[in-house]
């Protein structure tokens, strides 16, 4: 480049060196041309190694440069110095490099129109672009974006009137991209591969008149971003586009027909039908959609009709249908052989005083202890009252003992009761009723209980006479009838010694509870052979050390193993549920367990519930076991795990629901950010919310709170006193720390509560959360006696009343230790 014979022309502005044949050299600069205002280096085949540093030094006025259509430029580390009056630089067609990684333009201050198009250029910065505030035309064509560089690498450019950015292999535009471009007149998309132009709908773009979107991969534009294009929108191209000519598509198509004179090129924009014909957007006939929609018009206004019919014969039969829903619910389910209760009884709360003081005080009292059912006492609060007699009533207990009097007679829920329990009686063949006869009813009468009347015809009953001759043979009879059957209860006693070969006879005992009595020999021998139908055996807390493989042997049937509370010795544990094939569910807490093999459970595939709480496990890597397929419950909590790995997270069992790794040393930190993360591992900060008027907060505080975190094992409440987060806002706290922050919430009903704005508040949105969140749960507890009337001032709450079982505070010592009980309960289930 023959720089030194141009140099020192200090009159000249304009000068075109180009379309020279041979590769043309350029090192030295040009020198003392103080009026040069247009330079031409164009089509010069130049390969420039230290570009742009000092050659234009001498060129304080130039405006227009010309480098485009050459074979390389390599810029310097700080190019185009003594440039800033450069207002146009064509670059376009040269190889160029580090443009798009570093800001090698900085410097150039009046730049106004910049072509870098086709240069090969690779954006991997969002800061190349910086000082250009100047710029109005950029054409950077045919280049290519890394990453999210595209995203906002344009929002320092507010002066930029037109970008082209086509044929760039674009896949995706955010709504980002052009925030602050509000000047912005002609936007290039095409060549590229553009789904959605829903970007198009920022504001910013309120200057843009034409848009270039033509050759993408643009099927259908829907309505809301039609009816959000730029206002001043003249010039829109859409052409080669495989957009769909279809009834789903109309919104676009309507458009295009109403809008024609913005649509660029016509006569190139096809659209394919469902009959993989091609015709021009603008001629599809939209009549063809109408018809198709008045056809569905017709289907729909059908599909109403048939809806409503059903509606109302549902209403109408109600009663009868939800009767149906909760006896084939009952059935479907899998069979409980781990019964919680042994008798479920049925009976008028105005008899309550007779179960208490007698029933519960001679079955309960006596030995075998037995184990009832009542609702008022064990029905689990914040469940509906139907769900708590089907679970924890009738399928949860052997047998149900229903107890007949006049009251009974009138009770409506004892009468849905019966007819429930003598349903399952008929489904479930072990299942049976006990009537007790507490008082005589007429005849007649007992033909208001559907069933009851011919059930007393056909079936032996007890019959209370309350005299002390009669009593002692009344209890005999009740606790036989109780306790017949393949379920044999020696829990809670003081101590058991096996004979060599215990348990004969016994081959079709199922159920065997052992629980908190001592053992001796069971983890040593093998001494539970003879027991080959046993389905259930619970030897928790029994003092037992297992110290042989072989002590389970012959147990093939069983399906559920409680041995809580004892101690494994040597490597007993890893090989001693290897022949317990039919296992669904294994509870092995607080057994001081350090380490579990991947070995330790081979062949439990129809394993569903693994309890392993209050152990010293550090590692659950045992999880991966190809075996535990049907794992859908993991209680790891209370043991000494910091971390579990992204390898083993990957792999825990694919039906896993819920994963307990409450109160575990958990490390939080960024090397841990696998564990944190996964949504398995997800756990609530506190156990209940408790939703109550300030004005309660005496018993809050003195009552509830002392007894229910005071006690073992420990619950943690949130109460908006204590626990609310400081110059965080009330709605935001409640939501965040309260309501999904926690496993339950707790609703103490009282007047005040009636009366406070925020209580109501929280008490919908708490009841949403509960629609929306399956394993929330609300647990109400009357504080005191509220008129019905007012309680349908607090939106739902009548109408949970009298769906869900609730608790009530009577303030007496007896009923204290109930309530407490039942409300540790209610929570912790689940946990």
């Amino acid at each position: 480049m023959p720089t030194m014979q141009f140099s020192n022309i200090k009159s000249l502005e304009t000068l075109i060196v180009k379309d020279n044949a041979k590769p043309t050299e350029f090192r030295s600069a040009f020198v003392d041309l103080p009026l040069l205002k247009h330079l031409d280096l164009s089509n010069n085949k130049l390969s420039v190694k230290n570009c742009c540093g000092n050659m234009f030094n001498g060129t304080p006025q130039l405006r227009h440069l010309n480098l485009s259509y050459n074979i390389e430029l390599k810029f310097s580390p700080i190019p185009f110095l003594g440039l800033e009056c450069l207002e146009v630089l064509d670059l376009q067609h040269t190889h160029l490099n580090a443009i798009g990684q570093f800001a090698l333009l900085v410097n150039l201050k009046s730049l106004k129109y910049l072509d870098v198009s086709y240069s090969g250029l690779i954006f991997k910065s969002h800061i190349s672009m910086q000082g250009l505030s100047s710029l109005k035309v950029f054409i950077l064509s045919g280049n290519t974006f890394e990453g999210d560089s595209i995203h906002y690498m344009f929002s320092n450019l507010t002066n930029l009137e037109r970008l082209d950015i086509s044929d760039c292999g674009i896949e995706d535009l955010r709504w980002s991209s052009f925030t602050q471009l509000d000047r912005l007149r002609h936007l290039a998309l095409s060549g590229n591969r553009l789904m959605a132009v829903d970007f198009l709908t920022n504001p910013s773009l309120v200057s843009l008149t034409q848009i270039d979107a033509g050759q993408n991969n643009i099927v259908s534009i829907p309505q809301n971003i039609l009816s959000h294009l730029p206002g001043n929108l003249s010039a829109f191209d859409l052409s080669r586009n495989p957009i769909e000519c279809s009834c789903s598509n109309t919104d676009l198509i309507m458009w295009a027909i109403n809008q024609g004179e913005k649509l660029i090129h016509p006569e190139s924009t096809l659209c394919k039908t469902p009959f993989s014909t091609y015709v021009k957007l603008i001629e599809f006939d939209i009549a063809y959609c109408r018809h198709i929609w008045e056809v569905k018009v017709v289907v729909a206004f059908g599909i109403v009709c048939l809806i409503l019919i059903i509606l109302a014969v549902v209403y109408k039969y109600q009663f009868y249908l939800r009767y149906g829903f909760i006896l084939l619910r009952g059935y479907r389910n899998p069979r409980r052989q781990e019964f919680q209760y042994d008798a479920f009884v049925i009976y008028s709360s105005k008899d309550e005083a007779w179960v208490m003081e007698e029933l519960v005080e001679k079955i309960e009292g006596g030995v075998p202890p037995i184990h009832l059912c009542l609702h008022v006492r064990d029905f689990q609060a914040g469940k509906s009252i139907t769900s708590n007699i089907i679970d924890e009533g009738i399928t949860g207990s052997r047998k149900v003992i229903v107890l007949v009097s006049q009251h009974f007679i009138d009770s409506d829920w004892c009468r849905f009761e019966f007819e429930v329990a003598q349903s399952w009686v008929v489904l479930e063949r072990n299942a049976s009723l006990i009537i007790i006869i507490l008082e005589d009813v007429e005849e007649e009468k007992t033909k208001k209980v559907m069933g009851l009347h011919k059930h007393l015809k056909r079936n032996t009953y007890l019959k209370w006479k309350g005299n002390a001759l009669s009593d002692v043979m009344f209890w005999n009879r009740l606790r036989s009838a109780i306790i017949s059957g393949k379920h044999l209860n020696l829990s809670y006693n003081i101590e058991l010694k096996f004979s060599p070969i215990p348990f004969l006879g016994l081959e079709c005992l199922e159920v065997l509870d052992l629980q908190h009595t001592h053992l001796n020999a069971i983890g040593q021998f093998a001494l539970l052979v003879n027991l080959k139908s046993l389905k259930y055996l619970d030897v928790s807390y029994s003092g037992l050390i297992f110290k042989s493989h072989i002590s389970m042997q012959g147990l093939s049937s069983l399906k559920v193993f409680i041995l809580s509370g004892n101690t494994f010795e040597g490597d007993s544990i890893h090989y001693m549920f290897s022949n317990l094939t039919n296992l669904e569910r294994l509870d092995i807490s607080d057994c001081g367990i350090e380490d579990l093999r991947w070995s330790s459970f081979t062949q439990l595939d129809r394993l569903r519930h693994l309890a392993l709480s209050g152990n010293r496990l550090m590692a659950v890597d045992f999880l991966t076991n190809p075996s535990l397929v049907s794992l859908t419950q993991i209680d790891a909590g209370q043991n000494n795990i910091v971390s579990i790995p992204q390898n083993i997270l990957s792999h825990l069992p694919g039906n896993l629901s819920a994963f307990d790794l409450s109160r575990n040393p958990i490390e939080c930190s960024c090397s841990n950010t696998d564990l944190i993360m996964n949504p398995r591992c997800q756990e609530f900060q506190y156990d209940a919310f408790v939703i109550y008027s300030s004005k309660d907060e005496a018993w809050v505080m003195e009552e509830l709170v002392e007894k229910i975190e005071g006690g073992v094992p420990p619950i943690y409440l949130c109460l908006h006193v204590r626990d609310f987060q400081a110059g965080k806002s009330i709605t935001s706290n409640i939501i965040d720390e309260g309501i999904t922050g926690s496993r339950k919430v707790i609703v103490v009903v009282s007047q005040h509560f009636i009366d406070s704005d925020w209580c109501r508040f929280e008490f919908e949105v708490a009841q949403s959360w509960v629609v929306l969140e399956r394993n929330a749960s609300l647990i109400i507890i009357i504080l005191e006696d509220v008129e019905e009337e007012k309680t349908k001032k607090v939106m739902g709450l009548h109408k949970h009343l009298k769906r869900n079982t609730y608790l009530k505070w009577k303030g007496n010592a007896l009923s204290d230790v109930m309530f407490w009980n039942r409300l540790r309960s209610a929570i912790i289930s689940g946990k």
